[in-house]
């Protein structure tokens, strides 16, 4: 019977997206990819991944959330372990989660209700971006919304990894507006390919770095565009991207071509769309937080997406 196995940890499932509700109708058995102290990832047979993520985390386009457990994930799961679901129950090592009686969650935050505050948002875009460099992260894309000092090489690791994120977010960013015409032609993919190809990959962590600004870059289009060309574009950058990134951030690019985010993204539109600027300070903070960089790399990505999409005037304007 389900949930009987000796020694086993059973919890129920609180959430699940629909890629995660997805992955389970299609899974028999997988694997564990990774795992960390409130969240785990696995893999099934056709490549597709879900993460087993701790409430307090918060949900992700790939999750499936459940009860923030009293003891470390890595204490019921490792890395590698066989993942089996009979269509009741998820089991991963120790742990084993009751999946009746979850909640279902859209991931889509409604990015499309900002395309008609488009300026509000150039007009708010320096507010924006001082908000995120007071709770910039150390060592992320964050310094990209910052000129660049001429006179200093880069040296360290560090220096040399914001040296190149510079050099393809700004080929990016630059092809972004031609891509861009109000739908009224069709979409140029090749600029747009090169550029998220050379952000691919780029940077140490779980979700390299480019591949969390090309995703903050994905947001900035569905947040401008209409919804065709807002999945043409974001659609052209994660597919030229995802083939040269880890497995976990090639499904976070696919999932954030569709629009889908986090649950800090969407207290951030929510926030915007309402103008309650201590809210929209509270939720880049809590953006900062994710990850060692990944949210505010991210931030960045959107930010600076929406500075070349939206091009708000210069505060001497």
């Amino acid at each position: 019977m389900p949930g009987q196995t000796t020694g086993a940890e059973q919890v129920h499932a609180i959430r699940a997206t629909p890629r995660a509700l997805a992955w389970l109708a299609a899974t028999t058995s997988g694997e564990v990819l990774h795992v960390f102290d409130a969240a785990a990832y696995a893999v099934n047979a056709g490549g597709d991944v879900l993460a087993l993520t701790a409430e307090h985390l918060g949900a992700g386009p790939l999750s499936l959330v459940i009860p923030t457990p009293i003891v470390p994930l890595t204490e019921w799961i490792s890395a590698g372990a066989q993942v089996r679901v009979d269509g009741e129950d998820l089991q991963a090592g120790r742990l084993h989660v009751r999946l009746a009686g979850a909640d279902s969650w859209d991931p889509n935050p409604g990015w499309q209700r900002l395309v008609p505050h488009r300026a509000r948002l150039a007009s708010r875009w320096e507010q924006l971006k001082d908000t995120a460099l007071r709770h910039r992260v150390p060592d992320s894309l964050a310094s990209l919304l910052e000129p660049e000092n001429p006179d200093h090489a880069a040296k360290t690791t560090s220096e040399q990894l914001q040296a190149a994120a510079r050099d393809a977010a700004g080929r990016l960013l630059a092809a972004l507006p031609g891509n861009l015409d109000g739908g009224k032609s069709s979409l140029p993919a090749m600029p747009l390919a090169e550029a998220a190809r050379a952000l691919a990959g780029l940077g140490t962590g779980f979700t390299p770095a480019g591949d969390d600004f090309l995703l903050g870059v994905m947001y900035a289009v569905w947040s401008t565009c209409p919804p065709q060309q807002a999945r043409a574009v974001s659609d052209s950058l994660a597919e030229a991207a995802a083939p040269h990134t880890t497995r976990v951030s090639a499904a976070w690019l696919r999932a954030g071509a569709e629009g889908e985010a986090g649950d800090s993204w969407h207290s951030l539109v929510a926030a915007l769309l309402q103008e309650d600027w201590p809210a929209v300070e509270t939720a880049i903070a809590g953006l900062a937080r994710i990850g060692h960089t990944s949210g505010a790399d991210a931030l960045a990505g959107f930010l600076l997406g929406l500075k070349a999409i939206l091009r708000p005037p210069s505060p001497a304007s």
